[in-house]
């Protein structure tokens, strides 16, 4: 009993922290995160939160996580779902992620992106040990979520949605290299160009759409996938 109060407290503890870095890279960017900061926002001194986290990264990696846990959550609904077709399913999970990554880039940017990416990811585990997540965790599709490298991601995320029978594996790469190439173009576009992000992230569905139609063998048309995945926004599609 001793043991699991103990467990249950440093998790609580960890809680804490995670919950104030989160708060922190919110409030005041990732560039001014600092343990000293996150312990002061949580209400403890900055030794305290190295009897919880390895390091300064260790904290920094979870609290990303924290930032991003809906959109881990929200795309394993969207793959579990078996009503609509997997071209729809793939064109909804890009539009969990890019409606996200537009409009909050300096997060989905190191947490997707950037040299710190697989450190980052590689703290999934960790992470969730401290919030679990049963809904998640027990959902035979949970593989595809903990994807612990950015390479990794790429191949669960995305291509294992593809129907093997519409798309090859070759095809599968090149749609999937075209996809992020413009995914980190466009969003260079809403920083740069001040573009607004959900009309972007729009027109990146609409060119991924008739990308992968135009290098795939799927036979459903521009306008039935569109309406598939997006029923609430069936005109939307614009086939220029």
């Amino acid at each position: 009993m001793r043991v699991k109060n103990t467990e249950l407290q440093n998790r609580r503890m960890r809680q804490y922290f995670v919950d104030a870095g989160r708060d922190v890279i919110r409030e005041d960017g990732i560039s001014n995160f600092t343990i000293r900061a996150v312990a002061r926002k949580a209400g403890y001194n900055s030794a305290t939160s190295y009897n919880y986290f390895r390091d300064a990264k260790q904290l920094l990696a979870v609290s990303l996580l924290h930032c991003v846990r809906d959109y881990f959550n929200e795309y394993l609904k969207i793959i579990s779902d078996t009503s609509v077709s997997r071209a729809a399913i793939w064109l909804r999970a890009w539009k969990c992620f890019v409606s996200r990554a537009f409009n909050d880039q300096e997060v989905y940017e190191y947490v997707f992106y950037s040299p710190e990416s697989d450190n980052v990811l590689a703290e999934l585990p960790f992470y969730y040990n401290i919030f679990p997540d049963d809904e998640l965790q027990q959902n035979p599709l949970a593989d595809r979520v903990m994807g612990t490298t950015v390479e990794s991601r790429k191949k669960l995320v995305f291509q294992s949605i593809m129907d093997d029978s519409e798309v090859t594996p070759e095809q599968k790469q090149i749609i999937t290299t075209f996809s992020y190439a413009l995914e980190m173009g466009m969003g260079r576009q809403v920083i740069v160009a001040k573009k607004d992000p959900d009309a972007m992230a729009r027109e990146f569905l609409q060119f991924i759409l008739e990308f992968g139609l135009e290098h795939s063998n799927v036979k459903e048309s521009h306008q039935e996938i569109w309406n598939q995945a997006f029923p609430d926004d069936p005109d939307n599609y614009d086939n220029k």
